[in-house]
């Protein structure tokens, strides 16, 4: 387990890691991956006495992550940083090319600048998360762009010597065994079976 005693660990994103953390009388780390990890790794090393913090927003790109990093990243000075965000920067720059925030460019420049402010001021134990998208036509125009920006996270992966989750490859091989329905309701948000491999994924890496 390479989480050590007393340290915190922070999830940051958009919807998929966010699912209803903000919604009154639910659970703080929300519904899905970031809980399912918490409560299992709580459960198996309590005396590690972990701190988890969600700071997951929907609809988030990585322009809004920027935009409220100090908040919700810096001031908790996180020993661990879990990130996964990409999707929507997909969705809004297939919609208007023109919208220079969300472009690959951007979200390049922008990631990076992200973890080099964090690595400076906080330190580098970073876990990036490609971003994905559940669906079994490769060819799909949201998943042909969606590579791109997921070449940007290797490679700053590579770069801040990050652990890094390939949740679109390890997606992709789960569809060969059930239907992107049973992963997912719409492919960007997870079932609950796709928050359990989220979840099954980080805790891999996590050696728990």
């Amino acid at each position: 387990m390479i989480v050590e005693q007393n340290q915190t660990f922070l999830f940051m994103g958009d919807s998929i890691t966010d699912v209803n953390r903000r919604v009154a009388d639910c659970n703080p780390l929300g519904q899905g991956y970031p809980l399912l990890v918490a409560a299992l790794v709580s459960a198996k090393y309590p005396e590690l006495n972990i701190r988890f913090l969600n700071r997951g927003i929907g609809g988030n790109t990585a322009q809004d992550l920027s935009d409220r990093w100090e908040t919700d990243v810096l001031t908790h000075k996180p020993d661990w940083l879990s990130i996964l965000i990409g999707i929507n920067d997909v969705h809004l720059w297939l919609k208007n090319p023109q919208n220079q925030t969300v472009s690959p460019e951007a979200f390049a420049r922008i990631y990076h600048a992200l973890l080099q402010k964090t690595a400076e001021e906080v330190g580098n134990r970073f876990i990036l998360i490609e971003p994905f998208y559940i669906h079994p036509d490769r060819t799909h125009p949201v998943r042909k762009l969606l590579d791109g920006y997921r070449e940007i996270v290797r490679s700053v992966a590579r770069e801040f010597s990050a652990l890094f989750i390939p949740a679109q490859e390890e997606f992709d091989a789960l569809l060969k065994k059930q239907p992107a329905a049973y992963w997912t309701q719409d492919s960007v948000h997870p079932a609950p079976s796709g928050h359990g491999a989220l979840a099954r994924w980080l805790l891999n890496t996590l050696q728990y």
